[in-house]
């Protein structure tokens, strides 16, 4: 299969006029101090309904039947039955404790999913995203997917690193692996990283050997995600202009060493 990638200033008109169908909505996603928060909130409210159950409250009730239309001079028993009013608050206590448990495994399963990610990296690669050592990216493009006959569909972007002493590819993409589940736990909320296109959600991002380095391939199958690729890798590319004082022109690589799957 092969993946087309062209010039990125030919979708940065699209990306700036909106055009790419995304809109700026917060997010659905939530994170692990999310959902642990929601958690204390599920806890505190079955709390509060615990302490309202009294055991020794005791209501009585009465049933009476009523007579048929014939039976005037008969008399209808009224049976009584005793029942706890306060009974109801045991319910939902233990409803909204099973929900706080479900709410702390939500959070515990984004926590270990990042704990495994990020095994073994430095306390540097686990809180800095590649993609902010802008220095050495030194091409960004859109990664496109041949379709049927002669078109083509926007997937995301294609970010080319440079050759940096110790990395290779399986290692950065442990490095890649790890800031896709911190973003899983984090709920997709990461302002301070404007620029990283690993933060959307429902991202994949593969790391691929190339003649001038390494490429990371960012994709979705998400029509706002993918969006939201571009915009960062505009970001990024604007960022790399001003760093280096050229245009795209200047620092563009040999990125098409990727184009075959």
């Amino acid at each position: 299969m092969k993946t087309t990638v062209r010039s990125w200033t030919t979708v940065i008109g699209c990306v700036a006029l909106g055009g790419c169908g995304a809109t700026s909505t917060a997010s659905p996603y939530i994170s692990a101090s999310a959902y642990e928060a929601k958690a204390e909130s599920e806890q505190r409210e079955a709390d509060a309904e615990r302490k309202l159950f009294e055991p020794g409250a005791v209501a009585r009730v009465t049933h009476c039947a009523a007579p048929g239309k014939d039976a005037d001079d008969v008399v209808m028993p009224c049976w009584t039955a005793d029942h706890n009013p306060t009974q109801q608050h045991l319910a939902e206590a233990k409803r909204h404790r099973e929900a706080a448990a479900r709410f702390r495994a939500e959070s515990q399963a984004l926590r270990d999913a990042e704990a495994r990610a990020c095994a073994g990296l430095s306390d540097h690669d686990r809180d800095t995203s590649p993609f902010a050592h802008t220095e050495d990216i030194i091409d960004i493009a859109p990664l496109e997917i041949p379709r049927q006959g002669s078109s083509s569909e926007r997937e995301g972007a294609v970010f080319a690193f440079r050759v940096v002493p110790g990395m290779t590819a399986p290692s950065l993409q442990r490095v890649v692996d790890c800031h896709l589940a911190r973003n899983d736990a984090m709920g997709h909320v990461a302002p301070d990283m404007a620029y990283c296109p690993l933060v959307p959600p429902n991202v994949k991002a593969v790391v691929k050997s190339t003649p001038a380095g390494l490429a990371v391939e960012v994709s979705s199958e998400d029509h706002a995600s993918i969006a939201d690729i571009a915009r960062r890798a505009t970001a990024l590319q604007a960022r790399r202009v001003q760093l280096a004082g050229s245009g795209p022109e200047r620092t563009m690589s040999g990125i098409a060493g990727v184009a075959d799957r």
